[in-house]
């Protein structure tokens, strides 16, 4: 992709345009958050399940609020997977790729605990590189399938 600079301009603008809406959606929204934290693994992935194992249980809007913070925590992170390998060669190794991620992930968490939009929990975080790692995977299925093609 090097040698095409109008795809590749074209990618690093779908990027940004990825990164100011993952913004705005993160801490564009008044504050209030529970400014709380979480630092024990699969805690609140624990309870999002229970929620959503027994709807008859649980208020709709409760279930309604698991689902959108599970599903929404992988959802939102895919990108990264498919836009930083493009990018940047150095992106294509999946250590160096992981470890990017996480540090991004990690400042956004410790961003929206101290701005009170939100809690620092390390669950985000788990959740979160599970959808870039995903991204990650569907990027490199696509270049495996692009490259048996030629």
């Amino acid at each position: 992709m090097e040698n095409k600079p109008k795809l590749r301009r074209a990618v690093l603008a779908a990027f940004a345009l990825y990164l100011a809406v993952l913004l705005a959606l993160l801490f564009l929204r008044r504050p209030g958050g529970t400014g709380g934290w979480n630092l024990t693994p699969f805690e609140t992935i624990r309870v999002y399940f229970r929620i959503i194992r027994r709807p008859e249980a649980w208020p709709g809007s409760l279930r309604r609020y698991a689902w959108v913070n599970f599903v929404g925590n992988v959802v939102l992170f895919v990108p990264p997977g498919l836009f930083l390998p493009l990018l940047w060669r150095a992106q294509r190794r999946f250590p160096l790729f992981l470890l990017t991620v996480a540090g991004a992930i990690i400042i956004v968490e410790a961003a929206q605990y101290l701005t009170s939009l939100g809690s620092l929990d390390v669950d985000d975080l788990l959740l979160n590189l599970s959808g870039a790692a995903l991204g990650f995977a569907l990027w490199r299925l696509c270049l495996a399938r692009r490259k048996k093609a030629r």
